[in-house]
């Protein structure tokens, strides 16, 4: 996983820097991991890599000069949980995308709803069915990559 998430967020950044102009405005990015519970063991340290690659690029001077700034939440692995969360980053957070979760469980209900809205969200959770049965255009998955 400590791997996966510079891919992804990489994958995150390349997107946006083709349709975001210059700005002083952060670019803001949810990301939501299981951080208590009983995956927190995976979640925390996956969490503090995204914090690290996001301060690496803020450290060399943003996205056209825009900083990103990450928008951390914890699932706990509760699919009722994530499904508030995402629906806070793209309503009130205004989220351009948005990283997790990272367990097939709180995968599931985002889906219709982060389609409806167009939100690039790069799971954590490999080839499984959150990600694509059916084959979705906005929810893509670590180790299926794009498509």
């Amino acid at each position: 996983m400590k791997r996966g998430l510079p891919v992804v967020l990489s994958m995150v950044l390349l997107l946006l820097s083709w349709s975001l102009a210059p700005g002083a405005d952060p670019i803001k990015l949810g990301a939501f991991f299981d951080l208590t519970g009983t995956s927190s063991a995976i979640g925390t340290p996956t969490k503090l890599v995204a914090e690290m690659v996001v301060k690496k690029i803020n450290g060399e001077g943003g996205i056209n000069g825009r900083p990103l700034e990450l928008v951390i939440a914890d699932d706990e692995g509760d699919p009722t949980k994530a499904a508030i969360i995402a629906k806070k980053f793209i309503e009130s957070d205004k989220v351009v995308a948005i990283v997790g979760p990272r367990a097939p469980i709180p995968a599931w209900p985002l889906n219709p709803f982060v389609e409806q809205n167009k939100v690039p969200t790069f799971m954590c959770v490999g080839g499984d069915p959150p990600v694509t049965v059916p084959p979705f255009q906005w929810t893509l998955s670590l180790r299926r990559g794009l498509r």
